[in-house]
This record gives C-alpha cells, sequence and structure tokens, in this order.
C-alpha cells in the first residue's frame, strides 16, 4: 500500500542536463504559494521538480501518487504522514493514529477533509509539499476534494508544488488575485534546443544534426 512504502524524500536521479532558466522560475522572490508543472510525458516535469528540491534548504517532502491515492483514506494518510515528515506539525503523530479498517473503504471525503484541516491548523514555520503525479487520480476521485482542502486552508508558511500532466480539478483563484501563483506549462517545460543539444551530447556523447534535433524538439515540445 501507498501508505506504507512511500519515503517522502524526493527520487535520486542521475546526473541531467541543468535547466537554469525554470529552476530561477520556481525560486522565484517571493515564493509562490502555488507551483503548477503542467505538461505532457517527457518534458522533464519530475527531474525539475527533484532538482529544484535538491538546490533549496528547509523543511519538505514528495508524495508521489499512484491508483491508491484515489481512495480518500489513503490519499489523506499520504499527506498527513509527509506534513509530519517535515516536522513543522504541532503534533503530528496524533493525525496519523487511523484504524486500519478505515483504509481502503472508498467512503466519502468529508471526514477526511475535516482530520486535514486539523493538520493544516497545526502547522507551524515554512515548508514545501511536492504532490507528483495527480493526473492518476480518477475524475470522480475524492481525493480532488481533499487536494481542493489544502488550498483552501494552506497556512501561511507552507507552499504547494503540484506535477500533472492535465490540468488539476482544483480552484485557485483567491490565490492568483494575489498573485501568489506559478504555472509551467508544456510551452516553459519543453527543452529548448540548447538543452537537447546539451542532453545528448553529455548523457550520450552524441552530437545531432539539424534534422535530428529538429524531431527531438517535436516530440518533447
Amino acid at each position: 500500500d501507498a501508505h506504507h512504502t512511500a519515503t517522502f524524500s524526493p527520487p535520486q536521479l542521475p546526473p541531467i542536463v541543468a535547466r537554469p532558466r525554470l529552476l530561477e522560475r520556481l525560486g522565484s522572490r517571493p515564493a509562490p504559494k502555488l507551483s503548477l508543472l503542467l505538461g505532457q510525458a517527457a518534458q522533464g516535469k519530475t527531474t525539475l521538480a527533484a532538482a529544484y528540491l535538491h538546490s533549496i534548504d528547509g523543511p519538505k517532502a514528495w508524495v508521489e501518487l499512484d491508483p491508491s491515492a484515489g481512495d480518500a483514506a489513503n490519499f489523506y494518510y499520504l499527506i498527513a504522514r509527509a506534513l509530519d515528515h517535515t516536522g513543522q506539525v504541532s503534533g503530528g503523530a496524533r493525525f496519523l493514529d487511523i484504524p486500519a479498517l478505515a483504509l481502503g473503504t472508498g467512503e466519502d471525503s468529508s471526514r477526511w477533509q475535516v482530520r486535514l484541516r486539523a493538520i493544516l491548523q497545526a502547522w507551524q514555520g515554512e515548508g514545501l509539499l511536492v504532490i507528483d503525479g495527480l493526473e492518476r487520480l480518477a475524475a470522480t476521485s475524492p481525493g480532488h476534494d481533499l487536494l481542493q482542502t489544502i488550498l483552501d486552508h494552506q497556512p501561511d508558511g507552507l507552499r504547494l508544488l503540484l506535477l500533472s500532466r492535465v490540468e488539476p480539478q482544483i480552484r485557485f483563484r483567491h490565490l492568483s488575485i494575489r498573485r501568489q501563483v506559478l504555472i509551467l506549462t508544456n510551452r516553459e517545460l519543453a527543452f529548448t534546443a540548447e538543452e537537447i543539444v546539451a542532453f545528448f551530447r553529455q548523457e550520450l556523447s552524441m552530437q545531432l544534426g539539424t534534422a535530428e534535433l529538429r524531431r527531438v524538439g517535436i516530440m518533447t515540445g
């Protein structure tokens, strides 16, 4: 089960071509409360987010969603453990005591939204929560309701970085009005010609010609 195997640390990825133009956007000041990486496969969303986390100090946690997270209890447990992992939740352990029978029951999300709001109210200090793989939540998953709860009750000091291949079912107009949202889409995430050349040269020891460069650009753009 996801609640047993999650590590909450960013993945350790092999050396990659640096993308300073995007790392600079993610690290912009004032820091956005919500950052969204929305792009198709092969655009390096996970790699970029992991590189960013490895480049910064401070409390942080990484959640990798799988299909089991679509259940309200499982989604809650993943987020609760991740927030507790940061060390920024006062008395965080008390939020992890969940009856085993409650996990995976498919019940509605209301009770878990209440518990999630309590965790967010207990948040202290600064930290970053990354949730990767939002496209794995089914359209009818109660996980969307819990994610909206985080956004609606997001405490000061807690930043969110969300990764998805599709636009998530969330509302964040209140953050947009305050200019606290950063969105990087296919257009920004697409590899530049310089990044493609550098990747093939450094990782594959290959020198691309103009035609090959154009084809790769189409595949990753």
